[in-house]
This record gives structure tokens, C-alpha cells and sequence, in this order.
């Protein structure tokens, strides 16, 4: 329900009050790490789409590590979305986030199309992020 609810505010560009997203940020909090990546990713999306960036770490602390323990789910499509959410957000996702997700990135490299591999280029360059070298050596 969680984010069906922000997901269908996203899709009709509902923004909530600032009451409903502090309490939203923090249930999310509470249930980030049950949630299946395809949820996480959902949240994120949202999030970006209605331009309602979280305040301070918490949120991201929480999304961190919800990826973190889903680190093998990610497929390319949701790989794709979530860092273009950060970018849009102009969010600092962090060094660990950042590694994780390159690694994964490259153990899925092959899966990604020429779209999805341009809007994780300019995803990333928006980030300021520096690429790792796995990264560099498949597509710079």
C-alpha cells in the first residue's frame, strides 16, 4: 500500500503535503529492507517524478541499504531507473551506493540497451560520479 500510494500521486502528479512525505519518509524507513526491489525502485521513481527530494540521509541511508541487500534482484531496466531518479533528484547517493551499483552494473552490462545505456551516461556524468574501471574499460 505504501507505494501504491505514492506511486498513483507520482502518476497523476499529486504532490502530497509536507506532513503526509515527512510520514511517508518515514515508514519507508521502517520498511525499506522487506521491500522487493521492484518496490524500492517504484519509491524512488516516484519520489523524482513528483520533485519531493527527501531531507537529510535518513531516506537514503535506508534506500542504501534496502539495494544493498537486494544487490543480485536488480535487473538493467531497474538499474537504469534508479540512478536516473538520484540524477534527477541531484541526490548524493554516496561511495558505497555508487560501488554497489557499478557492480552490479557490471554483471549485467550485456543486458542494457543503447537507451538505457545513454540514460545511465548521462546519469552518471549529471552525478559527477566517478565511473570504476570495469565500467570505463566496456563503454569509454
Amino acid at each position: 500500500m505504501l507505494v501504491d500510494c505514492i506511486w498513483a500521486f507520482a502518476e497523476i502528479k499529486f504532490v502530497p503535503s509536507f506532513l503526509f512525505l515527512i510520514k511517508f519518509y518515514a515508514e519507508f524507513q521502517r520498511a525499506a529492507r522487506v521491500m522487493a526491489s521492484q518496490e524500492i525502485e517504484t519509491v524512488l521513481v516516484s519520489i523524482a517524478k513528483l520533485n519531493v527530494k527527501p531531507e537529510g540521509r535518513d531516506f537514503f541511508l535506508s534506500f542504501v541499504r534496502a539495494f544493498r541487500d537486494h544487490l543480485t534482484s536488480w535487473q538493467s531496466s531497474q538499474l537504469t531507473n534508479i540512478i536516473h531518479a538520484l540524477a534527477v533528484m541531484k541526490a548524493e547517493p554516496g561511495r558505497a551506493f555508487l560501488s554497489n551499483w557499478y557492480d552490479r552494473f557490471d554483471m549485467r552490462h550485456f543486458e542494457f540497451s543503447a537507451y538505457q545505456l545513454t540514460i545511465v551516461l548521462w546519469s552518471v556524468a549529471t552525478l559527477e560520479s566517478i565511473p570504476s574501471a570495469n565500467f570505463l574499460k566496456k563503454w569509454a
